[in-house]
């Protein structure tokens, strides 16, 4: 049976053991970043405490983890939430992969209302995907590797990002 936990530590002594031959070899020192954006198991433990905090708020809802590419991991929804809240969700974490923040962040710096004549339009940006919505959350390593982001739909705009919230403080603890 497969073990990440143990595939991650013969890869880290790979990695060790070629940059200490590359600097016998070369006398260059050699740095090996080694990133884990996460396993499927992972994304639907997240995506299961998410869509418990929205059922527990009577919410019709979905959630989305994206890799750091914003390509999608894994996505979920309650009973009753639309196809909307689906594509939402995915485009939300797309979107806060993709601009390396926070939709909410983003929304409130450059496309917020009250930015008035500095406010900017999503779509002179080229990409129907920006979903510049409170609702995507980044996922970084303690280094600030970027692991990928979570996406959510269905409730307001601070009930998705609380419970972005929530499903960040369960990835961390992973």
């Amino acid at each position: 049976q497969f073990d990440p936990t143990e595939n991650r530590k013969i890869v880290q002594d790979f990695n060790a053991a070629f940059a200490k031959r590359w600097k016998e070899k070369t006398g260059e020192t050699l740095s090996v970043k080694q990133s884990h954006g996460g396993s499927g198991k992972q994304a639907r433990t997240v995506i299961d405490a998410m869509l418990q905090a929205a059922i527990d708020r009577k919410l019709e809802f979905a959630a989305a983890v994206v890799d750091p590419g914003g390509e999608l991991i894994a996505m979920a929804r309650t009973d009753g939430a639309s196809a909307l809240n689906a594509r939402m969700c995915v485009n939300k974490a797309y979107t806060a992969v993709k601009w390396l923040r926070d939709t909410k962040v983003l929304k409130e710096r450059m496309f917020d209302m009250s930015l008035g004549d500095d406010r900017r339009d999503i779509a002179w940006f080229g990409d129907p995907r920006f979903t510049a919505v409170w609702g995507g959350i980044l996922l970084r390593a303690p280094d600030g590797t970027v692991l990928g982001a979570l996406g959510e739909s269905g409730g307001s705009p601070a009930q998705d990002e609380e419970i972005g919230q929530i499903g960040a403080r369960v990835f961390a603890g992973l």
